[in-house]
């Protein structure tokens, strides 16, 4: 808070006291407002806003405690340092002006080296603080763009790690979610019919997400990425995914039972879920950084999704997945004439049906 932009408010009703103040404050480079009387500044500060007050108790109008629990109670100066003088040095005083949230209480007769460093530590008191006001700003802001990606434990387990999102190697499960024939609809849909039926779908979506310990990377139209132990692994992420697919299906089945008026047809989605290695961290340059997952995992679970168009089913897992799970979800083998597109080794590919137990 540099001092050419401090504004000081100095209530005192002894003038010449007054004046020794003002010019004391003014010689330091601050913007000094100076009155004699409460009900004065009390207007004034009706549309002023002050970085330091210096306040007489004893006014001869009204009480300068007055003019203190007019402050606190005003937004525009709730926070503001304000220092109480009077000499008065009984206990009681110093006391009920503290209680009515006072910083400080200053004993007349003031010795002027020591009202200049008190007006020096409350400033930059007041800077720091406004400082720690910015951060948690800026902390709520970054929470909430979080909380659209991810559950509000791996939020608290990123926070409080502070390192976990470094670019590793590490295991996950990664599951693409896409609508079916969603362009061919939204051209016979009003706009916003469009959104509406996004966000309700989308939103029950990240729930189920969420609440299965996964976390949305991306949203790519109308399609979403979600991740499985990235960046955080729960310890049966594969399982998570499967189980939270097959929510994600039930979901979608009574979603079509009571379906909008609008839609003549029911919502179709496919499912791809692959598990295996992958690249987990933040890409991008100084200007933007974004966290992603890359990796071979990524490309297959996006494949997979797309096959489900020609197996006629609405999930599909790779081998790897299938094994991770175990006896814990009854699946159906998928045998397919060709390869999945890229891939030079045959990939196993099953249906989860349902769970099991």
């Amino acid at each position: 808070m540099a001092a050419r932009t401090t504004r000081v408010l100095l209530i005192e009703d002894d003038d010449v006291q007054g004046e020794i103040l003002k010019s004391l404050l003014e010689q330091q480079g601050y913007i000094v407002e100076y009155f004699l009387d409460g009900r004065s500044a009390m207007t004034r500060l009706e549309n002023t806003q002050f970085d330091l007050a210096f306040i007489d108790i004893y006014l001869p109008d009204i009480s300068g405690l007055d003019v203190l629990d007019s402050m606190r109670a005003s937004p525009t100066h709730a926070g503001t340092p304000i220092l109480m003088m009077t000499a008065d040095a009984t206990e009681d005083t110093s006391v009920l002006a503290l209680v009515k949230e006072a910083d400080e209480v200053l004993i007349k007769p003031l010795r002027h080296s020591e009202f200049l460093l008190k007006a020096r530590l409350w400033l930059e008191r007041q800077r720091e603080r406004q400082k720690l006001r910015e951060a948690n700003a800026r902390l709520e802001t970054q929470s909430k763009i979080m909380s659209q990606y991810f559950s509000d434990d791996v939020i608290e387990k990123i926070t409080a790690s502070g390192t976990m999102m470094k670019p590793e190697l590490i295991p996950a499960t990664v599951m693409f979610f896409d609508l079916r024939s969603f362009t061919a609809l939204s051209e016979k849909l009003d706009p916003a019919n469009v959104a509406e039926l996004l966000n309700v779908i989308f939103t029950d979506l990240m729930d189920l997400i969420f609440s299965h310990g996964g976390s949305v990377n991306k949203f790519i139209g109308d399609a979403i990425m979600a991740t499985f132990g990235a960046p955080l692994s729960q310890g049966n992420d594969a399982l998570n995914a499967v189980k939270c697919s097959l929510a994600i299906r039930e979901a979608m089945g009574l979603f079509n039972q009571v379906k909008p008026a609008y839609l003549s047809e029911d919502i179709r989605f496919g499912i791809g879920i692959a598990s295996g290695t992958v690249f987990s961290g933040t890409v991008g340059s100084f200007r933007r950084l974004e966290y992603t997952v890359l990796g071979d995992v990524v490309n297959v679970a996006s494949r997979l999704e797309s096959m489900n168009k020609i197996s006629r089913t609405n999930i599909l897992m790779d081998g790897r997945t299938r094994e991770l799970v175990g006896a814990a979800v009854e699946c159906r083998k998928i045998r397919f004439e060709e390869r999945i597109r890229g891939k030079t080794q045959q990939v196993e590919i099953f249906e989860p049906i349902r769970l099991v137990g």
